[in-house]
């Protein structure tokens, strides 16, 4: 399963501190110095377990992912399919992305220091809307991915 962790990069030197929302109770880091909210820059990610060798990961994960900079699209392309009903079925549009491949850039511990490395996916199945044996339609919000190759 694709899981994937997060990595703060305190390099800066700066500091943040806990507060709570007064409405939500969410929780917020702060910088102490002007008390304004301020998360800490992203290092990297790595995965959580061991990187798949086959799995579906949302489409919009992978797409926040490549707006992040640690997902890499090869090939992509975007393709509209009607959404609406059958008497007006391009009153609504569903919106996907493809690609041939995802490649996520990963950080990995190698005794104490992150290493990077790339992670190449081919994708197996697209995101898309589809019809059945059965003439329905269905929808796919995700890719099915394959692991190719590591670089790194």
């Amino acid at each position: 399963m694709f899981t994937f962790r997060k990595l703060a990069d305190y390099s800066d030197g700066s500091n943040r501190i806990t507060r709570y929302d007064s409405m939500t109770g969410e929780r917020i880091l702060v910088d102490p110095l002007d008390n304004q909210p301020k998360s800490w820059p992203l290092l990297g990610v790595s995965f959580e377990n061991k990187a798949p060798t086959k799995d579906k990961i949302s489409m919009d994960y992978v797409a926040n992912a490549v707006t992040e900079g640690w997902a890499t699209w090869v090939n992509h392309r975007t393709v509209h399919r009607p959404g609406g009903p059958e008497t007006n079925p391009w009153s609504t549009t569903h919106t996907f992305h493809q690609a041939d491949e995802v490649v996520f850039h990963v950080l990995e511990d190698d005794d104490g220091s992150w290493v990077k490395k790339d992670f190449m996916y081919k994708v197996t199945k697209q995101p898309d809307k589809t019809q059945t044996t059965e003439g329905k339609w269905e929808v796919d919000w995700c890719f099915e991915l394959e692991l190719v190759n590591v670089h790194g």
